[in-house]
C-alpha cells in the first residue's frame, strides 16, 4: 500500500500482548486492598489500543477473553462494584469492536482507491504534506524508469519552468499558505543535484496534517 497503509498486528502478536496483560492486570488486582479493581481497567485500555492495530477478529476474540478475565477479577467485590465496573467494560469493548470495524472498513476502501491508482494509465506519484513520496503507480515507475523503493520516502523538490523548459527557481509547493501552481512544474528529488526527473502538473487534496498532493507526470526529462 506504499506509505499510506496502516500495518495490522499479526494474530499471534495480538494474543501473545493480550496474555501478558491478562497476567498483568491479575498480579495488579492482587496488589489492590479493599474494593478498588485495577485489573479491568488495564484490559480496557490494551482493547482500546489494540483496537488500532489488530485485525477484527482477532480483536472480538480478545474481547470475550478479556471479558470473563475482568469477571473473574470482579466476582469477589460487592455485587454493586462488580455490575458497575462489568458494565463499564462492557461499553468501551464495545466502542472498541465498532471502532476497529470502521478502521478496517476505512482501510479497504483506501486499499482498493490505491490500487485504483496503480492501474491508472496516467503516471501519477502522491506525496504527504511535507512532499515525501509515499506512492508511485506502475505507470509512474515506467516514466521515471525506476522501481518504486528507489522513490519511496524522499522529499519531492517542485520547479517553475520557464516556457522553454528551464529551470526558474523552487516551486514552495507544500508550504500551506502558498498558491499550488495552475501550470506545469518540473520535478526533482532532494539531493540529486537538480537533475529535472520529469514534468507535471500538481494536485492538493485534504487540509491540515492529511494532505496529501498528487503529481501527474507528463513526460520524463533528460537529466
Amino acid at each position: 500500500m506504499g506509505g499510506l497503509g496502516m500495518r495490522l498486528r499479526k494474530s499471534r502478536w495480538a494474543f501473545l500482548q493480550a496474555a501478558a496483560v491478562i497476567a498483568l492486570s491479575i498480579y495488579v488486582d492482587g496488589l489492590v486492598e479493599g474494593d478498588a479493581v485495577k485489573g479491568p481497567s488495564f484490559l480496557l485500555f490494551s482493547l482500546l489500543y489494540l483496537s488500532f492495530r489488530s485485525k477484527l477478529k482477532d480483536l472480538t476474540a480478545i474481547a470475550f477473553v478479556y471479558f470473563f478475565v475482568s469477571w473473574y477479577l470482579l466476582s469477589e467485590r460487592p455485587t454493586d462494584v462488580l455490575i458497575t465496573r462489568l458494565a463499564t467494560f462492557t461499553f468501551g469493548g464495545i466502542l472498541a469492536v465498532f471502532w476497529s470495524a470502521s478502521l478496517r472498513s476505512l482501510e479497504e476502501w483506501i486499499r482498493s482507491t490505491i490500487m485504483l491508482i496503480r492501474r491508472m494509465n496516467d503516471a501519477v506519484l502522491l506525496t504527504d504534506r511535507h512532499g515525501r513520496v509515499i506512492l508511485l503507480n506502475n505507470k509512474a515507475c515506467e516514466t521515471l524508469n525506476g522501481a518504486e523503493s528507489t522513490f519511496m520516502g524522499k522529499k519531492l523538490l517542485p520547479l517553475f519552468l520557464t516556457d522553454t523548459g528551464q529551470i526558474n527557481g523552487r516551486a514552495d509547493v507544500f508550504n500551506v499558505d502558498s498558491r499550488i501552481p495552475e501550470g506545469v512544474v518540473g520535478l526533482t528529488i532532494e539531493g540529486s543535484n537538480g537533475n529535472l526527473l520529469a514534468r507535471s502538473r500538481v494536485f492538493v487534496v485534504g487540509k491540515g496534517r492529511f494532505r496529501v498532493y498528487a503529481f501527474t507526470l507528463e513526460n520524463a526529462a533528460a537529466n
